[in-house]
């Protein structure tokens, strides 16, 4: 079982610069992991007649991994090898509506409006609340003539008035 680490501890490990914000794109990766990739690679340049099952072996422990951590039987675990393609598979294997917001990331619209075309999803464009609220106040005002608002003070035990 690994130790578990305080946060500075495990900050230590990463060695982006302070600010980075490009995570959605690509994240840097641990020293933990860099260490892992090294020793991987290393087994795979001195590769020997048996000496690569270790290596191709890796998918199914980390399935096993992930299944027990998730609860999911390893066979229904599966990793792609980037977030693009990633969200590719989750909205071709779903069906039904989905809210995307105008805001996000390149990939995920793409990959809704690609599933819509092969009618497996059917996108909604969720607008954000402040612009929701501005167009409904619009409409009311368009239909009303006279307009209430009421008016309530807590510190005076809920005195109200009305006011046009």
């Amino acid at each position: 079982m690994t130790p578990s680490l305080s946060v500075d501890e495990y900050a230590a490990r990463f060695e982006e610069e302070p600010g980075y914000l490009d995570f959605s794109r690509v994240g840097p990766v641990g020293r933990t992991v860099q260490e892992e990739l090294s020793a991987q690679y290393l087994t795979l340049a001195r590769a020997r007649f048996g000496s690569l099952d270790g290596v191709m072996d890796q998918g199914d422990r980390v399935n096993a991994a992930v299944g027990a951590l998730t609860g999911f039987r390893p066979d229904q675990i599966v990793f792609q090898p980037n977030t693009s393609q990633g969200l590719m598979h989750v909205m071709f294997g779903i069906t039904g509506g989905v809210a995307v917001s105008p805001a996000e990331f390149p990939s995920l619209t793409f990959a809704a409006t690609r599933a819509a075309r092969s009618q497996r999803t059917t996108p909604s464009t969720i607008r954000p609340a402040s612009v929701i609220r501005s167009a409904r106040r619009a409409r009311i005002r368009r239909r009303s003539r006279a307009r209430r608002v009421r008016r309530c003070s807590a510190t005076t035990s809920g005195s109200c008035g009305w006011s046009r």
